[in-house]
């Protein structure tokens, strides 16, 4: 739903209402947006950790620079999908 309503209130309410609850129900989202930027934000985080685990015997023989390289790639690619929406998530935890 973000890459067609954005990081927005709209796109909790259509998400609500596939859901089956009423549109109006992502007022329980005090903050709005920021919430759903803060939860898509975390479940990478838990998700990249994992990924890391994962690869822990891999990455063993590497230098810290082709660590650092496999992270941050990973992770980066995690917000691929949300590029074009991506600096409006940014500038939604500005606030």
């Amino acid at each position: 739903l973000v890459p067609e309503y954005g990081w927005s209130s709209e796109a909790l309410a259509v998400a609500c209402a596939k859901e089956g609850y009423s549109p109006q129900m992502h007022g329980i989202f005090k903050r709005g947006a920021v919430e759903l930027v803060e939860y898509f934000m975390d479940k990478c985080n838990r998700k990249h950790q994992q990924m890391l685990v994962d690869m822990e015997e891999a990455m063993n023989s590497m230098t810290v620079a082709e660590k650092l390289h496999v992270a941050l790639k990973t992770r980066l690619e995690m917000v691929v999908p949300y590029k074009d929406t991506w600096p409006q998530a940014m500038a939604l935890l500005l606030h």
